[in-house]
């Protein structure tokens, strides 16, 4: 996959091992965690949520109508 993105094979493997990613990962899991996110693609608009590819039409519909 990083090769497909264009991504050099040993600075992909580095940043695996980097604990500033390992942080943030752990920070935005236990983030979706608390707010009960259950999926992916999965969207916050405000606080209202998105699930689902399915879905964004809808949110396209509630970002025009700003509910």
């Amino acid at each position: 996959m990083a090769a497909e993105l264009r991504f050099a094979k040993t600075d992909s493997l580095a940043a695996m091992g980097d604990e500033n990613y390992k942080q943030k990962l752990k920070d935005v899991t236990a983030d979706a965690i608390e707010r009960n996110v259950c999926g992916s693609p999965f969207f916050f608009i405000g606080s209202e949520p998105f699930w689902g590819s399915d879905c964004l039409e809808m949110m396209d519909l509630w970002l025009k109508k700003g509910c």
